[in-house]
């Protein structure tokens, strides 16, 4: 289902804004808060992961000209300056990670040579990394987020399935050390992204079919009762996006439309509880590929692909503030 734009009538009555705003005619208002530049990433890549832990974010893996790179640079919020690099175990990009249990898993993704089914956790105080129960697929472009101290992954590109987008829901309890599978989302999907809010996922966007354009529809997944809903659209069409919660909201950011051979600087701003998007501030520049994630207080975006040839690959960095 395709829409350009939001060109229904809402009103919107949020934290970000003074008072109560009318959407109308394809019209729409701009959170406050901006992006700056911060350093560069010391290692240019797209296909990465960008993890907060700690006071220090942690970008992992991710390619150059396609091939995965075993490289982690870690900057720190505080300084504001990139403090250490270290080797990953193994090639690794197009994966996701998630924080659990006071370790950063590293999940699915593009090897040197095959796509990933394995998982690995990352220590950052001892350092040391440990091998976790693999994936039942190997996906690339998996979607993963923690909901009740457990891991669900969501979507990706199946080798078993012929590389195809498939809709699978995967829970990892780490108490059982066990991946049961779950319901499927009503659309497969990869290229994907996905937050977490009050205990409900939410997916966004993606490809459903290798080689067709990228959907808009949103889905939520309730781990509770273990079902899928399709309950809005988004503005624009994306696909290589970062979703990210943060407040009372979800910002997606970045990405690109195939149809359109452009990147998106775009971000727009998605309210779960009112079921509303409004236009955030754009990025500095475009981005798709990139890594993301928040500090509680500010939003960071790490590299990625600055055009669409995913083979160039950028170093620059930014990041949102509402100050």
């Amino acid at each position: 289902m395709k829409k350009e734009g939001i060109c229904r009538n809402h009103v919107i009555a949020t934290g970000l804004f003074a008072g109560v705003f009318i959407i109308s005619s394809c019209v729409t208002h701009s959170a406050r808060g901006s992006w700056s530049e911060i350093p560069p990433l010391p290692t240019a890549r797209s296909y990465l992961t960008a993890t907060y832990f700690d006071g220090k974010i942690y970008t992992i893996g991710g390619s150059v000209h396609y091939e995965a790179r075993p490289v982690v640079d870690v900057y720190d919020t505080e300084s504001g300056t990139w403090i250490e690099s270290f080797p990953l175990p193994e090639h690794r990009a197009g994966h996701d990670a998630v924080v659990l249990n006071g370790e950063i898993w590293l999940i699915g993704g593009l090897g040197y040579s095959m796509i990933h089914n394995s998982v690995v956790s990352f220590d950052p105080v001892h350092k040391t990394w440990t091998d976790r129960v693999p994936l039942p697929y190997r996906l690339d472009y998996p979607a993963a987020e923690v909901v009740g101290g457990k891991i669900f992954v969501v979507g990706g590109k199946a080798a078993e399935k012929g590389g195809d987008p498939v809709p699978y829901t995967f829970e990892y309890n780490p108490e059982t050390e066990v991946w049961t599978e779950r319901a499927s989302m009503h659309n497969p999907r990869y290229k994907h992204a996905t937050a977490s809010l009050n205990g409900k996922i939410y997916v966004f966007g993606g490809v459903s079919v290798r080689g067709a354009p990228p959907i808009s529809e949103v889905e939520m997944y309730d781990p509770e009762t273990d079902t899928w809903s399709i309950i809005t659209d988004m503005p624009y069409e994306r696909e290589l996006h970062e979703a990210i919660s943060f407040g009372d909201a979800i910002f997606i950011i970045g990405g690109n439309n195939t149809m359109s051979l452009t990147n998106f600087s775009r971000v727009s701003i998605y309210y779960p509880a009112s079921n509303k998007w409004i236009e955030g501030p754009e990025l500095i520049g475009p981005c798709m590929n990139c890594g993301c994630d928040t500090d509680g207080k500010n939003i960071y975006i790490f590299g990625g692909s600055i055009d669409m040839d995913v083979r160039t690959t950028s170093d620059h960095c930014e990041r949102y503030s509402l100050k």
